[in-house]
């Protein structure tokens, strides 16, 4: 039996949202956390690359401080994983 290290991705998981995106010719996955998006204003934006073998909703709790301080935060998936 081959363990799972990774969890399926649902489209939206609080302020969390599944974001597909192009890397040559593969169409990756990536989380996106929603929280200071607004259409009105400006925010920065850090893109948060994970450590371990697979991108998770767990990897996400690591930049709520970013969060907290008004940032955008997007985290890719990288070729190979997930």
């Amino acid at each position: 039996m081959v363990a799972r290290i990774f969890e399926e991705f649902e489209s939206k998981r609080n302020n969390i949202q599944l974001v597909k995106y192009q890397s040559g010719t593969l169409e990756l996955k990536g989380l996106l956390n929603t929280q200071n998006i607004d259409s009105l204003s400006k925010s920065p934006v850090i893109v948060y690359f994970h450590g371990g073998f697979a991108l998770s909703y767990r990897e996400m709790e690591a930049t709520k401080p970013f969060t907290d301080a008004g940032f955008i935060v997007f985290a890719p998936s990288y070729r190979g994983e997930n």
